[in-house]
């Protein structure tokens, strides 16, 4: 999420798609393109099918599904720990 507007900026300004986007993002990072395939590999279907679309659209709806998914399961989360106690 650091180099988000980066990524998009590079899909979008200079039509790179969202592999070579992230390329050039995490060059000098530790993380690599084929260590978030890895991650993304063991999502839900819906989630892999945004990230496959290789596109600053896709990517953008990707990160807007997986921070939903998150924030919608704290409060569950929560719920359940309430009917335990």
């Amino acid at each position: 999420m650091t180099y988000f507007s980066t990524i998009v900026m590079n899909c979008c300004e200079k039509g790179d798609s969202l592999e070579e986007s992230l390329k050039k993002a995490l060059s000098n990072e530790e993380i690599s393109l084929e260590g978030i395939q890895l991650v993304v590999k063991d999502l839900p279907s819906n989630l892999r099918m945004l990230w496959s679309k290789n596109t600053a659209d896709g990517f953008i709806a990707f990160c807007q599904a997986v921070t939903s998914v998150k924030s919608s399961s704290d409060p569950q989360d929560a719920g359940q720990a309430k009917k335990v106690s």
